[in-house]
């Protein structure tokens, strides 16, 4: 039985960056893992199709990987900003960097930027949103971005 292990963002990183040479190489290493073996044969096969999937496929792998990382705590302040959450939500989220949410928030710098801007982010995708089915007729839109409009 071949024992697959997972294969992380670095090990595409590296696959990706070989010379033609350096991959006909490492296909041919039994001393290496034998999942990066077959995504190098994959990607230097003669199959262009099956070339281009396997590119495909590594760019899929990357993305998911890269979602399931963690947020920083400033991208995680944008989006509160993005869905209008009080300082104070956002404190009982991150208690433990409370202090630094504080001082950030009263000196308007670092984090309480980040939370402006998610919150300019928020109403331009509402903004977009209602714009885009105003344009398809929905009156409910329309009558929407006028109230928008007055709020301003």
């Amino acid at each position: 039985m071949i024992d697959i292990e997972p294969v992380s963002i670095d090990i595409f990183v590296e696959i990706l960056a070989l010379s033609s040479a350096e991959m006909q190489d490492l296909a041919q290493d039994e001393s290496q893992p034998y999942v990066k073996r077959k995504i190098v044969q994959m990607l230097s096969s003669d199959n262009e199709i099956l070339s281009l999937n396997t590119i495909k496929w590594i760019t899929e792998q990357i993305e998911i990987q890269k979602s399931a990382l963690p947020k920083s705590i400033t991208e995680q302040i944008r989006t509160y900003g993005e869905i209008s959450y009080s300082v104070d939500e956002i404190i009982a989220l991150h208690p433990d960097s409370a202090a630094e949410i504080k001082a950030d928030w009263k000196a308007k710098k670092g984090l309480y930027l980040s939370y402006t801007q998610g919150v300019a982010i928020g109403k331009y995708k509402i903004d977009a949103q209602l714009q885009e089915r105003a344009y398809k007729g929905d009156l409910r839109a329309i009558e929407m971005i006028n109230v928008r409009k007055m709020l301003k």
